[in-house]
C-alpha cells in the first residue's frame, strides 16, 4: 500500500474508533482509490463502514466484490 494510502487508511481507522463514521468512511474510501488495488482489509473496512452508516445495499455490493476478489472461483 502506498504511504499516502496507508496514512489515509490509518486516519479512517482512528476516526472510526473515535466514533466518527462519516470521515472514517471518506478516508478509507480515499485510501482505496489512491492505492490503485486496495488490500482486502481496506475493502472490508470500507464495506463495514457502509453498513455502519446505514447503507446496507452499498455494503452488500462491497462484500460481494470482496468475495469475488478473495476467491475468484
Amino acid at each position: 500500500m502506498p504511504p499516502r494510502s496507508h496514512e489515509l487508511y490509518q486516519s479512517g481507522l482512528r476516526a472510526n474508533h473515535e466514533g466518527r463514521p462519516i470521515p472514517a468512511c471518506e478516508w478509507i474510501q480515499r485510501a482505496a482509490v489512491i492505492s490503485g488495488w486496495p488490500t482486502l482489509s481496506v475493502l472490508l473496512s470500507l464495506a463495514n463502514m457502509r453498513l455502519k452508516l446505514g447503507q446496507p445495499s452499498a455494503a452488500l455490493l462491497a462484500y460481494r466484490h470482496i468475495l469475488l476478489v478473495a476467491d475468484p472461483n
